[in-house]
């Protein structure tokens, strides 16, 4: 079982940013951090981090498929 935590922030724009995401797989825990790309809405910053964490779990934990429980957590 693997669970993600996208922890966003918003800045004084109203800009929406992925500050990290939080990945823990058969009790390994792994921090991404991403560059610092803003979005306008929640949702893409969001849709982003799960892009971000998908590619991460099938480029460097060779995940195919599985369970997967998300978790966002505003900053």
């Amino acid at each position: 079982m693997i669970k993600i935590k996208n922890i966003l922030s918003d800045d004084v724009f109203g800009l929406w940013h992925v500050k990290k995401i939080v990945v823990k797989k058969d009790g390994q825990r792994f921090i991404l951090t991403l560059d610092d790309e803003r979005f306008a809405t929640k949702d893409d910053a969001e849709r982003h981090a799960r892009v971000r964490a998908q590619r991460f779990l099938q480029r460097k934990l060779g995940w195919a498929n599985g369970n997967i429980f998300w978790d966002v957590v505003p900053a």
